[in-house]
């Protein structure tokens, strides 16, 4: 339970760190997380990626693009070779949004590995990558189970 409640805070650290670039740009949580998302990860472009990599409900990216595209700091580009896919583009009105969403994550970082050497911060890395794995293992199993 103790990491439960670890990983809780630090979520909520986080949120708080990007608190200001939220207000002073009034965009909502989601909106942020996934333009810095895409900003972060250029080859996951697309809404499904999100959701995939991220494990955000469809429903919420879906209006966090919706939104995002309507104060025109994304754009959506049909694919060339199969029309069915859409393609998240950052625009150039995000640069900002962005480079101060950078900072806040920095500073996150800068507070979340504070007095750790690299080596420790590395094997918190390994660590958290093998639970990753164990939780979408476990999650892909259940689901699965629960499909028969």
């Amino acid at each position: 339970m103790e990491i439960l409640y670890n990983l809780a805070k630090t979520a909520k650290l986080y949120e708080l760190k990007l608190q200001p670039v939220m207000q002073k740009y009034d965009l909502l949580k989601i909106e942020i997380d996934v333009l810095m998302f895409l900003y972060n990860n250029p080859q996951f472009d697309k809404a499904s990626d999100i959701v995939k990599i991220r494990g955000i409900a469809k429903s919420h990216v879906s209006k966090a693009i919706d939104l995002l595209y309507k104060k025109g700091l994304v754009d959506i580009m049909q694919d060339k070779m199969d029309k069915r896919i859409h393609h998240l583009i950052i625009l150039n009105k995000a640069n900002q949004i962005i480079k101060e969403g950078q900072r806040c994550q920095k500073e996150f970082y800068d507070v979340f590995f504070k007095n750790m050497s690299v080596e420790e911060i590395e094997l918190i890395k390994s660590f958290f990558r093998k639970m990753n794995e164990n939780v979408k293992e476990e999650l892909k199993c259940m689901h699965s189970s629960f499909m028969q």
